[in-house]
Formats: structure tokens, C-alpha cells, sequence
């Protein structure tokens, strides 16, 4: 699993892949969670965990990452509407934007409300 991306949440530093995001304790320098089914790209905002789902990678999982003990992290939701794989994610403007193979950019309202916009 090739390390594609970092993020730094409070004493952790998430390291995105191509199959997973590991979540690793920079104090003790230990692997400390796996999150199954993330996968690059990722973004930390708000306490919110934006990253591409493993299997179905033009989708977006968001995750409650406002715990302080990342074992807590849940799935809040799904967000589909790119037809290929997503390539970025980034804030703007109190948004979610995501890039894709597809030509397409999406944007998101977090949490749980979403609409998609067709770029070409």
C-alpha cells in the first residue's frame, strides 16, 4: 500500500494509500488504526474525514472524525455522483470539492446534504 497522502489530526497523522488510510499515534510512533474501505485522496475539515471509497472509488466517504480517540471515527455517509475514480479533494468556501477521472468536478455541502455539478 503506497503512501499517496498526509493529513495531521491534533497528535495523529493519517496516511492515505491505495487500499487503505492508516492512522498512526506520532507520540509513540505506532500504528494505531486502519481505516478499511478509505483511501487516497483525503482531506480533514471540521472535524470531518472526507476520503475515496476502496472498492468504488468515485465515491466519497464521510467520516465523524470529531473524537479526540480515532477508534470512534464512524461513517457518517456516502456521497455518489462522479462516474470515474476521484483524484482530489479540497475545502472552498464552506464546500467540499472533488476532482475526477471523469472531467467532472463535484461539489458537496457537508455534512449530509450533497449536490452534485457536472464540469466539463
Amino acid at each position: 500500500d503506497s503512501a499517496m497522502a498526509l493529513e495531521t489530526v491534533g497528535n495523529w497523522i493519517l496516511v492515505a494509500g491505495t487500499n487503505s488510510v492508516k492512522i498512526w499515534e506520532w507520540a509513540s510512533r505506532r500504528l494505531y488504526r486502519i481505516l478499511d474501505g478509505c483511501r487516497w485522496p483525503i482531506l480533514w475539515q471540521d472535524g470531518l474525514l472526507y476520503c475515496a471509497t476502496y472498492d468504488i472509488p468515485q465515491n466519497i466517504q464521510v467520516w465523524d472524525a470529531s473524537s479526540a480517540d480515532p477508534e470512534e471515527w464512524r461513517v457518517l455517509e456516502i456521497l455518489k455522483g462522479h462516474q470515474a475514480e476521484v483524484t482530489n479533494l479540497c475545502w472552498f468556501q464552506q464546500s467540499l470539492l472533488s476532482a475526477s477521472l471523469d472531467r467532472s468536478i463535484g461539489l458537496w455541502q457537508a455534512p449530509k446534504k450533497a449536490s452534485f455539478v457536472q464540469q466539463s
